[in-house]
């Protein structure tokens, strides 16, 4: 069976099941969509980084997620083998393929045996570091960043609990729920921020990542 996977400007991830083309699943309008959405992208996720990661993976992570580039670049860092066999096809955005890498490599080189990263960790450039043409949708990636930076900076603890939580486990609607306070803390006065919960894994887990290695760099050199 031929298969075939698609990076797109859908926001969220879409999965279809059997070779005939029937049952698209869309994951912002059924929470089982969602989860099986979740769990085929974290395991797409985690084949590509099997063995050396790809040295275009930063290329990738420094590119606009909204971009033409970044979507090409996805497309030739995802691996159509790496989907289970009955699935024939997979769309998703660039941007949650780039959140599911994120915990990925979070889980592959932290884990649940690194230190957390403090909250009063040097503030990132987040507006300088991507690679992009400065448009509406770059712009509420830059906020949802902000926001994931916070809430990581307020609960390290119970984010790293979400993003090595198991989809639609006990594990991960506990370390929800623990997190639901500073959700709410992070944001600005009158600021509104929408997304889904795989996209919520997503931001949490780059910022998650990024900020622990800033710290293992910081504690290094004191």
């Amino acid at each position: 069976m031929n298969k075939l996977m698609r990076l797109c400007g859908l926001p969220l991830a879409y999965v279809t099941v059997g070779s005939s083309g029937q049952g698209c699943l869309a994951a912002s309008n059924h929470a089982n969509a969602s989860n099986l959405s979740a769990e085929y992208l974290e395991v797409q996720a985690e084949c590509v980084l099997k063995g050396k990661i790809p040295k275009s993976l930063d290329q990738f992570f420094s590119l606009d997620p909204y971009s033409k580039e970044a979507g090409e670049l996805g497309a030739k860092l995802s691996n159509p083998n790496c989907m289970a066999s009955s699935v024939s096809e997979m769309r998703f955005s660039t941007p949650l393929l780039r959140g599911a890498l994120y915990r990925a490599i979070y889980i592959r080189n932290f884990g649940l045996k690194a230190p957390l990263p403090e909250a009063d960790q040097p503030t990132l450039d987040i507006e300088h570091e991507i690679k992009g043409n400065n448009d509406s949708n770059l712009n509420g990636y830059i906020i949802l960043r902000k926001f994931s930076d916070c809430v990581v900076r307020e609960d390290a603890l119970n984010v790293r609990a979400l993003i090595v939580a198991d989809t639609a486990s006990s594990d991960e609607g506990n370390a929800l729920q623990a997190l639901q306070a500073d959700l709410g803390a992070c944001l600005l006065h009158g600021q509104q921020v929408k997304f889904s919960k795989i996209e919520l894994r997503g931001y949490l887990a780059e910022a998650l990542y990024r900020l622990s290695v800033a710290a293992h760099v910081h504690s290094i050199r004191s």
